[in-house]
């Protein structure tokens, strides 16, 4: 009778070792795949897009270009005659247009003011206003840092500037027009490009910034994740009226969150860990699917659905799951906390913050200026989509 206990005994253990063994083996397989990081695909669909509206992409101008240029040159005209323009680059300013020839291309207004002083043989000299505007044409491009990337703007193409004069005789007018108009459009196209936001940092999930585009006088920026299994976002869908919007493919952020939870590993306490699976966002609120693993002896896994809402304050997003229902279960799966393993599991913050690291940072302000922070506003989502909007304000 002892001799038969023992058998089974022997049997029962040697059968939950090779449960747990085949529990621990499919952990590791899927742990193996989500480690991985998806490489840039030049050619394929980006998985977050940031839509920066007008008013939004005129707040970043503002920024890069508050420096206040300064213009000042002596030009002999004829014989007799110097003028001496002093103006101040006081504004670019967007509109609502595009080049159909130039798709990462705006159009923009540039507003200078300041004197022009004359010195003439026959009419003597004075100082009188001046103040000038001029279309440009902002191209836009990506270049690549030492760590991250930017977005930076040039100004080029400069149409003929419109000129206005204080009160100065007419003889000057016409002989001044045309050389000031000239070296107005030059000096225009000397000043230097600037940033309008950059994408930086040693957690940033991005592996590539495929191109910006203009879009209905705002911009329009593609990027790729580092997610090993990306999703796809069309780019096309309207922007925003105002602020900013960031739209990320939701299987995107579920696969940064999974490698990211698989790196974590099962917590000390609750020795389970919490993989995600599948995310939706609508209106406020979330549900994310995920799988609970316990590798300890008795080894099991659990599938489980948590609902909950999100809470948004300034740059910050909160996840926090408020419900959930188990789904499915291995043989022999025993009580637990999935809220506990969730939160322990950090993958709720990690998915919340993987969202805010793909927004762009604002240029610094000029001196003694007053800087941009990105202010939250709601998350959203269609399903595939979860959708980030916010703006820049004055810091």
């Amino acid at each position: 009778m002892r001799k038969s206990i023992a058998v089974v005994s022997a049997l029962f253990a040697l059968a939950c070792g090779a449960g747990d063994q085949a529990i621990r083996d499919a952990y590791e397989a899927a742990r193996a795949e989500a480690s991985a990081r998806g490489a840039a695909d030049p050619a394929g669909a980006p998985d977050l897009v940031l839509h920066l509206s007008r008013p939004a992409a005129q707040r970043l101008v503002d920024q890069g270009v508050a420096t206040g240029v300064n213009y000042k040159e002596e030009l002999a005209v004829v014989p007799g005659l110097t003028i001496t323009p002093n103006v101040d680059l006081k504004r670019v300013v967007l509109v609502d247009k595009e080049r159909p020839t130039c798709p990462s291309c705006l159009v923009a207004d540039v507003t200078l003011k300041g004197t022009l002083r004359y010195e003439s043989k026959l009419l003597g000299a004075d100082r009188v206003p001046l103040d000038a505007t001029a279309r440009v044409t902002v191209e836009l491009d990506l270049p690549e840092r030492k760590k991250g990337w930017a977005v930076r703007a040039r100004l080029t193409d400069v149409k003929k500037p419109v000129v206005e004069l204080g009160k100065i005789p007419s003889q000057i007018t016409k002989l001044a027009s045309d050389p000031l108009e000239s070296w107005l459009n030059g000096q225009i196209g000397t000043l230097e490009p600037f940033v309008l936001g950059t994408f930086t940092g040693d957690d940033l999930p991005l592996v590539a910034l495929q191109r910006v585009v203009a879009e209905d006088g705002g911009l329009r920026v593609e990027m790729q994740s580092d997610a090993l299994r990306r999703g796809t976002v069309d780019p096309t869908v309207a922007p925003p009226a105002d602020g900013l919007r960031l739209d990320a493919a939701a299987s995107s952020l579920v696969w940064i969150g999974r490698r990211e939870a698989f790196a974590l590993g099962p917590q000390s306490d609750l020795e389970i860990a919490a993989i995600p699976d599948r995310l939706e966002v609508s209106q406020g609120r979330f549900t994310l699917d995920f799988r609970l693993w316990k590798l300890s002896h008795g080894s099991w896994w659990r599938d489980v659905r948590a609902t909950g809402t999100a809470e948004l304050k300034k740059r910050k997003i909160k996840l926090v799951a408020d419900d959930v229902e188990q789904l499915d279960q291995s043989k022999g799966a025993t009580l637990a906390d999935p809220l506990a393993a969730l939160a322990q599991g950090r993958v709720l913050e990690e998915i919340a913050n993987n969202l805010t690291r793909s927004l762009p940072t604002p240029p610094p302000p000029a001196a003694g200026g007053t800087g941009l922070t990105t202010v939250l506003g709601t998350l959203d989502g269609d399903g595939d989509r979860v959708l980030l909007t916010g703006d820049l304000v004055p810091e």
